[in-house]
């Protein structure tokens, strides 16, 4: 998903994955499977097969523990802001955990399309720098990047097919 938002100073856009459910709902997901799961495991236990409930235990535990980690990756993302000349790239969970800064006019903007099914890849270079962005994004969503960031003004220096670079 990108969200492109326009200030006083400049221009922001943030880069996140399409979020189909939350926090919420997967704790209603889970729970909703343990019920389930606790009624055929204490009936199984009546009948004496007790074997089975901490067994229904530990699938309840991995499908928290599975939703809580792709709950967890649906909250990352990347942040770019241009303003007054300079771009300056965050990536992080619920913060910035890695920053770049670069001159908006040293920038380029890189492209890389392995096939017509797989996302396209993204990255924005600087000399010697680059930093890969949107590798969560569908590739309609990339398509859309691009063209965001092309009417924002960065150059297109490279497009490719089948990782064979073209300047």
């Amino acid at each position: 998903m990108i969200e492109l938002k326009k200030n006083n100073k400049g221009y922001c856009l943030i880069l996140q994955p399409n979020c189909s459910a939350d926090w919420q709902m997967n704790r209603q997901i889970i729970l909703a499977v343990g019920l389930v799961s606790a009624v055929v495991a204490l009936g199984f236990a009546a009948i004496g097969a007790w074997l089975i409930l901490p067994f229904a235990g530990l699938e309840m535990l991995a499908l928290g523990s599975a939703l809580y980690w792709v709950n967890r990756h649906q909250h990352h993302r990347h942040i770019l802001w241009l303003e007054q000349g300079l771009l300056r790239i965050e990536k992080g969970y619920r913060w910035p955990s890695q920053s770049w800064q670069w001159p908006v006019e040293e920038v380029a903007l890189h492209v890389s399309d392995d096939d017509l099914s797989s996302p396209l890849c993204i990255s924005l270079c600087q000399g010697s720098s680059q930093v890969e962005i949107g590798e969560f994004l569908t590739r309609e969503d990339s398509q859309q990047l691009i063209s965001t960031l092309r009417t924002l003004g960065l150059a297109t220096r490279g497009y490719s097919h089948h990782d064979s670079w073209q300047a």
